[in-house]
């Protein structure tokens, strides 16, 4: 589905073809709530990334879209997630002293923006980040959906809700809120078969299944 066939369907329930207590802007901003929400409860909007790193640069600024880091990868080899205490264990330098360097095994993060990599890297080589982002928002009818095709009828419903609970018809409202819940539901367990089948997406610690440890 697209925004405009959702937009006309949510239009004909609501028994409203042309805006007047609904606008087209505020069911496209109920549209993009949905896709936030559903992203927020499945990771469905997943993408990668890629960027350099520099010799002697241990810290990087993460995507600007991230909502949770999936995998991150340098010169295509995945690196273990550590916490900052861990980092410190690895090689303790002392106050002033000299960072170890090499082909980094090792990342943890810091705040919300920023990766840092152990050792420091020693060349310039490609970071790949693999991770859930933020939908981009829905305010045109030419705004792609970032969510599968699957929890398309789930974000009608979702809108519907929405708009039933402004009109203050709680009955319908809780009905589309039933409706939109069991659909992401059902959705979700499909995508998580299909992950199962499909590789490491659905893996939280690839050291359970590998030799190597893949972040959480």
């Amino acid at each position: 589905m697209t925004p405009t066939s959702i937009l006309s369907r949510v239009r004909y329930q609501l028994v409203e073809t042309t805006a007047a207590f609904w606008t087209d802007a505020e069911l496209y901003m109920y549209m993009s709530d949905a896709e936030s929400d559903i992203n927020q409860l499945v990771s469905c909007y997943e993408l990668t990334t890629t960027a350099a790193s520099v010799t002697a640069t241990s810290g990087y600024t993460l995507p600007s879209d991230l909502i949770s880091l999936t995998r991150v990868e340098y010169d295509g080899y995945p690196l273990k997630q550590i916490d900052q205490r861990d980092r410190y264990r690895l090689d303790q330098p002392g106050y002033g002293g000299t960072l170890t360097q090499g082909k980094p095994t090792h990342c943890w993060l810091y705040g919300t923006d920023m990766v840092y990599l152990w050792p420091t890297p020693d060349s310039a080589k490609t970071i790949t980040y693999y991770y859930t982002a933020e939908p981009a928002d829905i305010s045109t009818a030419s705004t792609a959906f970032s969510v599968p095709q699957q929890y398309h009828s789930a974000i009608q419903d979702y809108v519907l809700y929405r708009c039933f609970a402004k009109d203050q018809d709680q009955a319908k409202a809780e009905w589309h809120k039933r409706e939109y819940m069991q659909a992401v539901m059902d959705a979700r367990t499909k995508e998580q078969r299909r992950r199962w089948a499909g590789g490491f997406p659905c893996v939280k610690s690839e050291s359970h299944v590998t030799t190597f440890d893949g972040i959480v």
